[in-house]
């Protein structure tokens, strides 16, 4: 259910026609045009980059830094294309890097309503607040455990709820490949699980 919610999401996130205009206003100068932009894919960047980075300061750093290289390429940006596919390779390339990047220690992130979901609301029963925090707390964990061309991998599928066609074209690698990493992502995970 919870990735069904996400892939309605992306579909009124990538809204063509509406990016499309913003681009070009923004390539005519028109800067408030680009500021659409930002707030719109703002917060599924955010969700997506502290997914994957695990740390909210790296996440809000890695939008901004995702937005900077959006703006700067966005000549080189072709109109017949979808502009989402475009923004979430861009993004996907720069997680990948900073990825690369960082050193290999591991360690367990508290996410909040912008990671997965928030049983903020009073009524909640305490102990679904609490289960529900320790089983996020597992799976982000679980998630730092897979190689991060796997963990990006299961993230855009399974949580993201992006189509192996769309993984592909933002991935950059034939269908084959992202179904390969799916499976390993999925064999390191029940691997992990059962060792427990």
């Amino acid at each position: 259910m919870h990735g069904q919610r996400k892939e309605r999401s992306i579909t009124r996130v990538g809204d063509d026609a509406q990016d499309l205009l913003a681009v070009q206003k923004t390539l005519q100068g028109d800067t408030d045009a680009f500021s659409d932009i930002v707030d719109r894919y703002s917060p599924v960047l955010y969700a997506l980059a502290l997914r994957l980075l695990g740390s909210k300061e790296e996440a809000e750093d890695t939008v901004q830094e995702i937005f900077l290289s959006v703006y700067k390429s966005l000549r080189s940006f072709k109109l017949e294309a979808r502009f989402y596919s475009w923004l979430y390779t861009i993004a996907i390339n720069k997680i990948r890097s900073l990825l690369r990047k960082k050193d290999r220690r591991r360690r367990p992130v508290s996410l909040d309503a912008d990671g997965f979901p928030d049983f903020a609301d009073p009524r909640e029963d305490i102990q679904l607040r609490v289960v529900s925090r320790i089983e996020e707390e597992r799976a982000q964990e679980l998630l730092s455990t897979l190689k991060p061309i796997y963990r990006i991998a299961f993230v855009l599928r399974f949580v993201e709820g992006m189509s192996l066609q769309d993984m592909a074209d933002v991935l950059e690698i034939p269908i084959g490949t992202v179904k390969a990493r799916l499976h390993r992502a999925r064999k390191q995970m029940i691997s992990i699980l059962t060792e427990k």
